[in-house]
């Protein structure tokens, strides 16, 4: 038989088919101002991330390259904002994920912990670029295989700053962490679905 999905609006929450009692808590993007200049050295300097050693960066499909333009995973995290990670299957993208495996390094610090997000959703190498291919809407998060969290982001090339609590970091303990796409915004000319940056941001640097 099938369940039928359960979205509580009041609660902010999705409610997983078969048990009432296990809640995704929505979290959204919020638009942030971030032009010129500091768009220039987006990524440049120390960050929360550099406690980090990425190990892997993978998706569940790519687009083909085309000619020196590539769109795999690790598009998404190259601070370049004229490069994007572009999902490769039939249709929008649906159900194609992005996954991180990282592992915390740091030895300074205490009570670390990822507790935003930094984005940049669809193709932002030019404005054409962005309208004709989709955008993600709505992701889920997923923290070592269990669902964490679902992520409602605005249709906007801006920077958007994502709030998702905490994420306890262990040193050299791997923390697997998976961005699956449940909708999109469709694009004007392509179906294909971009995401131009995901970083992380976080406490306990030092």
């Amino acid at each position: 038989m099938k369940r039928s999905i359960i979205v509580t609006a009041l609660l902010g929450v999705l409610v997983l088919p078969g048990s009432a009692q296990k809640t995704l808590p929505e979290m959204r993007g919020i638009p942030m101002e971030k032009k010129g200049e500091d768009l220039s050295e987006w990524g440049v300097g120390d960050s929360f991330e550099d406690i980090f050693e990425y190990e892997e960066v993978s998706a569940s499909s790519s687009l083909k390259p085309s000619g020196i333009n590539r769109y795999d995973a690790e598009m998404a995290h190259d601070n370049n904002l004229k490069t994007a990670w572009v999902e490769g299957v039939r249709g929008d993208g649906v159900g194609s994920w992005l996954e991180y495996r990282l592992t915390p390094i740091q030895s300074e610090g205490t009570d670390r912990a990822i507790t935003g997000l930094t984005i940049f959703n669809g193709y932002r190498k030019t404005q054409a670029a962005w309208k004709e291919n989709g955008r993600i809407k709505r992701l889920r998060i997923e923290v070592d295989g269990k669902p964490y969290g679902t992520i409602l982001l605005a249709d906007t090339p801006r920077y958007q700053s994502v709030n998702i609590g905490r994420i306890p970091l262990v040193r050299n303990k791997k923390v697997l962490l998976r961005f699956v796409i449940l909708s999109v915004y469709p694009g004007t000319k392509h179906r294909d679905t971009a995401l131009t940056e995901l970083g992380f941001e976080g406490t306990g640097i030092y």
